[in-house]
């Protein structure tokens, strides 16, 4: 009875009516709060790095929460030489190795670290890519559960919701149902592939949390703000249909740099530390920083579902492949084809294309469609493939390339493989990626 009465009492104290607000600058009267007054910076936490992922300070999660995806795990989980942490996802054309937690099928499984020490009221700062893909969350978030207690203290900042990377939310709760949250969309494309600071301020005294873009104060709160001390985790998952579906076979999230300041003079109720029980299953040597190609298994040596075709479709996976062992061959009037999402108005894209001809009357091509998440076709590309081209060699593998700009209202590509002539083409390799995102952040509207 007694801890019931003390639990009832620190709640109602959460309750008392307060504010929740985009920033306010100045300029009405009101006092301007600092929020640089008591961060103890004779005690900040920083990590770079660079001697890899450190099991005193992380721990690796391997766990899973939800029921559509396979969880986070120890192997998507790498750094480089130069102290980039490598976050790898894996969406739902993946045929790698990797297995999720307690399942064999690696598909939709992310990655994230966890301090092993809970952390108090404080700045939290991550400096990072953020994956660019649909399908997957990137998110930085302190966390704290207590079944018995009822409690659930959580601060999050997520990534890519409704299909959108230029919005996000920022949410945090005391328990599974008390909370505040906003939806926030600002002019900045999240996976515009530069780093971006993401920051929030948890104070108690007073009690308020502020949330920062690139040291852009976009949202502030003083309802519902926890007070039990969290665990600070940072990485990727696969939630439930609200980040879109994981048309992907991998890609990646890249961490510079995490730091804490915690605040004196704040108080709050200390919880216990995690610890590290896997050490064993770390990365011990560093990888190479890896570039992504946007297209799934394009040396058809994967999944081979990862390219969809017809019912009755003829296309066949065969042993010529030129730089890997297989290739598809395409039949004339067929077509294999795939969905790349995440994409923006601001790109620009460079498509290559390997493929052979057997005959001089074959003949095939590569479509790029853009479309909206619907139907709709807003414009298109073609790379044809014929004996009238300069490079054409009869029964040998030659080269083509396309650079093309994402034109307003993109936000997926159909990007196809197609037979047109004869006994049709074949294909070896194919490589898309983004070279070109001329993208300015926009601070006029918070300044």
């Amino acid at each position: 009875m007694k801890k019931a009465a003390i639990l009832l009492l620190a709640l109602l104290m959460l309750f008392i009516p307060s504010c929740n607000k985009k920033p306010d600058n100045g300029g009405n009267g009101e006092e301007v709060f600092d929020p640089d007054e008591n961060l103890d910076l004779d005690n900040i936490f920083f990590d770079d790095f660079t001697n890899g992922i450190n099991p005193d300070i992380w721990e690796i999660a391997h766990r899973k929460w939800q029921v559509t995806n396979n969880g986070v795990i120890f192997e998507n989980v790498n750094y480089t030489a130069d102290g980039t942490l490598v976050l790898q996802a894996n969406g739902d054309n993946y045929a790698g190795p990797f297995k999720g937690y307690e399942s064999d099928d690696g598909r939709r499984t992310g990655a994230a670290i966890i301090t092993n020490k809970a952390l108090g009221p404080g700045r939290f700062e991550v400096r990072m890519k953020i994956l660019p893909r649909f399908g997957a969350t990137s998110a930085i978030w302190t966390f704290y559960y207590d079944d018995v207690l009822g409690l659930n203290q959580e601060i999050d900042i997520e990534l890519n919701v409704r299909n959108d990377f230029r919005t996000f939310w920022v949410t945090h709760w005391i328990t599974e149902v008390i909370r505040d949250h906003s939806e926030i969309k600002m002019d900045i494309l999240h996976n515009d592939g530069e780093y971006h600071i993401y920051r929030f301020d948890w104070h108690t005294n007073p009690r308020r949390i502020d949330y920062y873009i690139d040291n852009i104060l976009v949202y502030s709160s003083t309802l519902n703000v926890p007070n039990h001390a969290g665990r600070f985790w940072v990485g990727h998952w696969f939630p439930e249909g609200w980040a879109g579906t994981p048309d992907f076979e991998t890609d990646y999230m890249f961490v510079d740099w995490v730091k804490y300041t915690p605040y004196l003079n704040n108080p709050y109720v200390e919880t216990e530390d995690g610890r590290t029980q896997f050490a064993h299953r770390y990365p011990k040597e560093p990888i190479k920083m890896p570039i992504n190609n946007l297209i799934s298994n394009p040396r058809f040596d994967g999944r081979e579902e990862a390219w969809r075709k017809e019912p009755n479709s003829q296309i066949k996976f065969v042993n010529e492949g030129l730089n890997g062992p297989k290739a598809m061959h395409v039949p004339k009037n067929d077509i294999a084809y795939q969905f790349i999402s995440g994409m923006d108005e601001t790109f620009e894209l460079t498509l290559t294309v390997r493929a052979k001809l057997n005959n001089l009357n074959d003949k095939g091509y590569v479509l790029v469609e853009l479309r909206p998440l619907e139907t709709a076709l807003i414009d298109s590309f073609v790379i044809e493939f014929s004996k009238d081209d300069p490079e054409f060699v009869l029964g040998e593998y030659y080269e083509k390339t396309i650079t093309f700009k994402i034109k307003p209202g993109t936000k997926r590509l159909e990007v196809s493989l197609i037979g047109s002539e004869g006994e049709g083409i074949y294909f070896d390799e194919i490589y898309l990626n983004v070279i070109s995102k001329p993208y300015s952040l926009y601070r006029a509207q918070y300044e």
